[in-house]
């Protein structure tokens, strides 16, 4: 087997891993591993969208997309945009401050996720699903951390539902005869 090349772009997005469409081109799958992204977060990118007005947030850092189909590439990049519902957490660890707007940000996060793609009925016709690899960072940047310590044992799973007694079997003889209506 040929050893797969290394490519360095300028920035890593989902799609680094290769096409989700393509992915799911075979009507029987419902999901598929595109691989995995992980990487070394220092800080916050910024770009403007061709507007000029919309902003993107990305992380700047150290990072590398391991596509699962072994053809293609591995790629690098000191920019990573994942899409706010997955990389959301790390920008605000990198973004927040005390009381005195001094900053709190981490030196560093450092992640891995796999990457799937799965079936959804949008108008892309599929959905992203990335899977922790380091609990650790998922730890390091998550805002409801602390809520689940100061909460743990409070929730648990869902009671199980309360049991009834079945109800005494009927026999031909415990069952009243019906009684004829009056005329």
């Amino acid at each position: 087997m040929a050893e797969r090349g290394t490519t360095v772009l300028s920035k890593i997005v989902l799609k680094s891993l290769g096409s989700p469409a393509a992915a799911l081109s075979d009507e029987n799958i419902n999901q598929a591993k595109l691989g995995v992204i992980m990487g070394r977060a220092t800080g916050i990118k910024t770009s403007k969208a061709a507007d000029q007005m919309t902003i993107f947030k990305g992380l700047a850092g150290s990072f590398e997309a391991i596509p699962a189909d072994e053809k293609r590439d591995i790629t690098r990049s000191g920019v990573c945009f994942l899409g706010n519902a997955f990389d959301g957490d790390m920008i605000a660890a990198f973004e927040a401050e005390d009381a005195e707007g001094n900053s709190t940000a981490p030196d560093a996060i450092n992640f891995a996720f796999e990457i799937w793609v799965q079936r959804a009925k949008n108008a892309a016709g599929y959905s992203w699903a990335l899977k922790p690899l380091i609990k650790e960072a998922v730890a390091e940047s998550d805002p409801l951390a602390e809520i689940r310590k100061q909460i743990a044992g409070a929730v648990t799973s869902a009671p199980a539902a309360p049991q009834l007694e079945a109800p005494a079997p009927t026999t031909p003889e415990a069952t009243p005869a019906p009684v004829a209506a009056k005329k």
